[in-house]
Protein backbone atom coordinates (compact mmCIF):
# COMPACT_ATOMS: atom_id res chain seq x y z
CA UNK A 1 0.00 0.00 0.00
CA UNK A 2 1.17 3.52 -1.05
CA UNK A 3 -0.40 5.60 1.13
CA UNK A 4 1.49 4.32 4.56
CA UNK A 5 3.93 6.41 4.52
CA UNK A 6 1.04 9.28 3.76
CA UNK A 7 -0.60 7.76 6.89
CA UNK A 8 2.45 7.71 8.89
CA UNK A 9 3.10 11.84 8.17
CA UNK A 10 -0.29 12.43 9.00
CA UNK A 11 -0.26 11.35 12.42
CA UNK A 12 3.43 11.98 12.92
CA UNK A 13 2.66 15.78 11.92
CA UNK A 14 -0.48 15.75 14.18
CA UNK A 15 1.46 14.49 17.01
CA UNK A 16 3.51 17.10 16.71
CA UNK A 17 0.81 20.29 16.76
CA UNK A 18 -0.81 18.44 19.58
CA UNK A 19 2.71 18.27 21.65
CA UNK A 20 3.19 22.15 20.54
CA UNK A 21 -0.18 22.71 21.65
CA UNK A 22 0.10 20.80 25.03
CA UNK A 23 3.15 22.60 25.60
CA UNK A 24 2.05 26.20 25.28
CA UNK A 25 -1.20 24.94 27.52
CA UNK A 26 0.88 23.55 30.05
CA UNK A 27 2.97 26.91 30.14
CA UNK A 28 0.23 29.29 30.37
CA UNK A 29 -1.60 26.29 32.79
CA UNK A 30 1.65 27.08 35.14
CA UNK A 31 1.05 30.98 34.76
CA UNK A 32 -2.78 31.16 35.50
CA UNK A 33 -2.00 28.91 38.49
CA UNK A 34 0.87 31.30 39.68
CA UNK A 35 -1.58 34.24 38.94
CA UNK A 36 -4.00 32.12 41.15
CA UNK A 37 -1.48 31.68 44.41
CA UNK A 38 -1.12 35.42 44.00
CA UNK A 39 -4.67 36.46 44.15
CA UNK A 40 -5.74 33.96 47.25
CA UNK A 41 -2.41 35.10 48.98
CA UNK A 42 -3.59 39.00 48.78
CA UNK A 43 -7.97 38.06 49.01
CA UNK A 44 -8.13 34.94 50.61
CA UNK A 45 -11.54 33.39 49.20
CA UNK A 46 -13.72 31.47 52.13
CA UNK A 47 -15.44 28.66 50.88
Amino acid sequence: MSTLPIVVLTVWSLAAIIALLFNRGAAAFEKQQKWLDSVQIQRPISN
